[in-house]
């Protein structure tokens, strides 16, 4: 009988430890799930903080163009904030944002500036990132007509590149006098010069 109790205690101290050590353990995994919940909610923070930066970044960008060159009338500075959109995908070879640009470009001209329009509708409908380039050099040509005489302070850089398309050659306009390559992108980022400078 006294065996038996022995047993018995024995068992139960056993049963309690094995319990205890279960419940640390579960503990201890609730625990490290609770931190790994709030690192998880830090680098969302720290994402969040990221997107609210290129927002800043985006925002300061936008001011610094208002800043620098501003137009005489909305229309205007609408149509060349679309077409730096336009300019700025391409640079990066970037066919949806160049659709989207090409998109709020071609609603910015209106049915009065019909073959901008129709231009900036090709680089809205074509997938060929070749194809939207060629439709924005002769888009260009449409914009330099746009803005002369149009700014009312600052200015603006007509900007060429002697290469582009089997080395016909092609003009950009820019906001920036650093030279970033619409028809090469990457390939041949600072390829090419500025040719005048519109005020």
């Amino acid at each position: 009988m006294k065996n038996f109790k022995a047993i018995v205690l024995v068992l139960t101290v056993a049963g309690l430890s094995l319990n205890f050590t279960s419940c640390k353990e579960n503990n201890n995994e609730e625990g490290q799930d609770q931190m790994e919940m709030e690192e998880n909610k830090m680098n969302h923070k720290g994402m969040d903080h990221d997107e609210a930066m290129k927002q800043q970044d985006h925002d300061a960008n936008s001011k610094a163009m208002a800043t620098n060159v501003e137009f005489e009338d909305e229309k205007t500075r609408d149509i060349f904030q679309h077409y730096i959109h336009v300019k700025t995908a391409l640079v990066n070879a970037d066919v949806s944002e160049a659709q989207k640009g090409g998109k709020m470009l071609m609603d910015a001209f209106g049915k009065e500036k019909a073959e901008a329009q129709s231009l900036a509708r090709q680089i809205q409908q074509s997938d060929n990132i070749e194809e939207q380039r060629k439709s924005f050099s002769l888009l260009t040509v449409e914009m330099e007509d746009v803005l002369k005489g149009s700014l009312s302070s600052g200015e603006v850089y007509k900007q060429y590149c002697p290469m582009a398309f089997n080395n016909q050659g092609a003009y950009w306009i820019s906001k920036d006098k650093e030279i970033r390559n619409p028809y090469f992108g990457d390939k041949m980022l600072k390829c090419g010069s500025t040719k005048e400078v519109i005020q």
